[in-house]
């Protein structure tokens, strides 16, 4: 269960991760790190991280301190790894799931579209489709 005040941040934060995505002032990849589904990450100042994840109609998100790969292996050989999530929900598609809180079916929303802008620009689809199009006008004459 997600705590009001997670969703809270995460309402805050949202919106405005949407409007800076679709600015082009984020740059998204791609990463299997978290949950191994269709999860995308982009780096903050700070060292923080987001990452966003969509999968079997369940959306998750995830904001987290940054932790350099080789350190994070050996402190996996060596230990359990500290936690660095500041936060982390998990909401399922509102027309399947009973939600505890109204905010999130708006929340729901705002990070299925956060998804998709993140994945439009990890593999760099507006680019591809516009490379598509020119080479499709070079062959038409």
């Amino acid at each position: 269960m997600n705590s009001r005040l997670a969703l809270a941040d995460a309402g805050r934060l949202i919106g405005k991760l949407v409007d800076r995505t679709r600015e082009g002032k984020i740059a998204w990849t791609v990463t299997t790190r978290r949950s191994g589904h269709n999860a995308l990450e982009a780096a903050l100042e700070g060292g923080m991280k987001v990452i966003v994840w969509l999968a079997n109609r369940e959306v998750g998100f995830t904001v987290a301190l940054g932790v350099d790969e080789a350190q994070q292996e050996v402190e996996a050989r060596e230990a359990e790894l500290p936690e660095t999530d500041l936060l982390a929900i998990t909401l399922g598609d509102p027309a399947r799931h009973n939600y505890d809180f109204p905010e999130e079916e708006e929340i729901y929303k705002g990070l299925v579209e956060l998804h998709e802008l993140a994945r439009r620009s990890a593999y760099r689809v507006d680019a591809r489709f516009e490379e598509i199009n020119n080479y499709l006008d070079r062959i038409a004459g």
